[in-house]
């Protein structure tokens, strides 16, 4: 099979390949058209062994808060002039959140190749910065359980009753998707004159950057499948397309991380507080939606210096193209004018000489 293009051979991937009629366009994403939906979620476990990794303390300090909260385990007993911690038996640090209302329009670019009469797309170079500098906050909760305590300035007993606190929030930063080196392979099928539907699977490298708080959440970069699909319409050398695909990407990372101190008042009695956590791992799930508007250019194939379509380049190629340059037949129906001068003459048969003598495409 001879090569149209280096895009379309590159995008050659298992039995599948591209017949040597296939177009290719380099798409850009117009941003302004397009449009993107994301959601976050984030649940972490504390880490509670062994007993007194994770605890409440009073604010008390004997030096720089002496009238602070104080806190002594149990329902009885304790040293009552101690700030003591509370062990925390089990918990967990959980956001959720969205894009809602918010505008957002991403960028990207992407290789489409296509083979109407074969029925096949193939879509390489998809690059796309979902969020394309906006960012979103997801509100965080801390729910925990812990033991009977009482507290000191003031004087109040807390019975171990579960604890649900607004902590802040998670944030999603940054996320983009990007293809590896092999093309996707798909489907395209017409659905009128120079329309078509594209139906792709591939596989990109999804990577976002999050925070809690202000603390650094690791999401590490994660290949996860996806279906670019959608409507292309033809129009020559130019292209449109509109469509887009969608993405989950779920990571655990493996702690302990501990938490800076956390302040809060207790409902109970106002005691003034401070939550000490340590997470066990951190579970976050990104899932976004990209619907994208884009304006393609056909990529002009480099030169096929088999003239005659005999499957080799040779002197028989020559030979046609002296022929038709003299005023020949021209069965295979090739542009004689070969080096693009805009002149059928000599020097269109020296360049074809130099091409099959291993030289660049004029």
């Amino acid at each position: 099979m001879k090569t149209i293009s280096n895009l379309a051979l590159a995008l050659v991937a298992g039995s599948a390949c591209l017949a040597h009629a296939a177009d290719t366009y380099n798409f850009t994403v117009n941003s302004a058209a397009s449009s993107a939906t994301w959601s976050l979620s984030l649940n972490a476990p504390f880490q509670t062994s062994p007993a007194g990794t994770s605890f409440i303390l009073g604010n008390y300090n004997a030096t720089t808060n002496p009238t602070g909260t104080r806190t002594v385990p149990g329902i009885v007993g304790g040293d009552t002039n101690a700030n003591t911690p509370v062990n925390i038996s089990s918990g967990s640090v959980s956001a959720s959140g969205n894009s809602g209302s918010t505008a957002i329009h991403p960028a990207g670019a992407f290789a489409l190749s296509i083979d109407p009469a074969a029925h096949v797309a193939m879509i390489s170079g998809l690059t796309a910065n979902v969020l394309n500098g906006t960012s979103g906050s997801a509100g965080a909760t801390l729910n925990l359980t812990y033991s009977t305590f009482r507290t000191r300035q003031p004087t109040c007993t807390l019975l171990g009753i579960p604890l649900s606190l607004p902590l802040g929030s998670a944030s999603l930063e940054t996320l983009t998707a990007a293809q590896g080196e092999n093309g996707g392979v798909g489907t395209l099928m017409s659905t009128g004159t120079n329309t078509y539907s594209v139906n792709i699977p591939l596989s990109v490298e999804a990577t976002a950057t999050a925070s809690y708080n202000g603390l650094p959440l690791d999401i590490p970069a994660t290949t996860v499948p996806v279906v670019f699909m959608g409507t292309l319409t033809v129009n020559g050398s130019t292209a449109t397309f509109n469509g887009g695909f969608s993405l989950s990407n779920t990571q655990s990372t493996l702690g302990p991380t501990a938490l800076d101190p956390i302040p809060f008042t207790e409902p109970l009695c106002s005691g003034n507080l401070i939550v000490q956590v340590s997470l066990a791992n951190t579970d976050t799930t990104v899932n976004a939606s990209v619907t994208t508007q884009a304006a393609g250019t056909l990529v002009a194939p480099p030169c096929d210096p088999d003239v005659n379509q005999d499957g080799n380049a040779d002197q028989g190629d020559v030979d046609y193209l002296l022929n038709v340059v003299a005023g020949g037949e021209n069965p295979t129906g090739i542009d004689p004018d070969f080096n693009q001068d805009g002149n059928v003459d000599q020097g269109d048969v020296d360049a074809l000489v130099n091409v099959i003598a291993g030289g660049a495409c004029p």
